[in-house]
C-alpha cells in the first residue's frame, strides 16, 4: 500500500491464484473492495435474481471456499510456518475448514452412521465433528 500524492491510500489487489488484478493499481481501498466485490457470486450478497436449487448453492459454496478462501488460507499457513512456529518437526499451521463444508443435517447423520457401522469412526468421533461431547463408551 502507498500514500498518493492526494494523501490517500492506493492499493492492489491480486487473486491469489491466477495473479489477475482485482484492484486497479492507484485504486483508492473502496475502489478496489468495490471491484473485489463484484467478483463475489451473488447468492453470497444475497442479490441474485433467479432462484438457485440447493445442489447448486452447494457447489458453488465449495467453489467459493476452494478458489476464493482456501488460496489465502495456505498462505497463512506457510507464513505461520515459516515466521512463527520453531519447532517446526513437532508443530503446524492448518485451517481446519470442515465446518464450512457440512452438508445438511440428514446427510451428515446418514454419513457418520455409515462411517460407525463399517468402524471407521467411533461414535465418540462422530459426536467430536458435531461439537457434542464424548458418551461413555463412545470410543468402543
Amino acid at each position: 500500500m502507498a500514500t498518493a500524492p492526494d494523501g490517500r491510500h492506493r492499493v492492489r489487489l491480486t487473486h491469489p491464484v491466477t495473479g489477475d488484478t482485482l484492484g486497479a493499481v492507484g485504486a483508492t481501498i473502496d475502489e478496489a473492495v468495490q471491484n473485489l466485490a463484484k467478483r463475489v457470486d451473488n447468492y453470497i450478497t444475497g442479490t441474485s435474481r433467479r432462484a438457485v436449487l440447493p445442489t447448486g448453492i452447494e457447489q458453488q459454496q465449495i467453489g467459493f471456499l476452494s478458489f476464493s478462501i482456501l488460496p489465502w488460507l495456505v498462505r497463512w499457513e506457510q507464513a505461520i510456518a515459516r515466521d512463527l512456529i520453531l519447532a517446526g518437526q513437532v508443530y503446524f499451521a492448518e485451517h481446519v475448514v470442515d465446518g464450512l463444508l457440512r452438508g445438511d443435517s440428514k446427510t451428515r447423520w446418514e454419513t457418520y452412521q455409515i462411517g460407525i457401522n463399517s468402524g471407521i469412526l467411533s461414535t465418540n468421533e462422530a459426536r467430536a465433528k458435531e461439537n457434542m461431547n464424548p458418551r461413555e463408551g463412545g470410543d468402543e
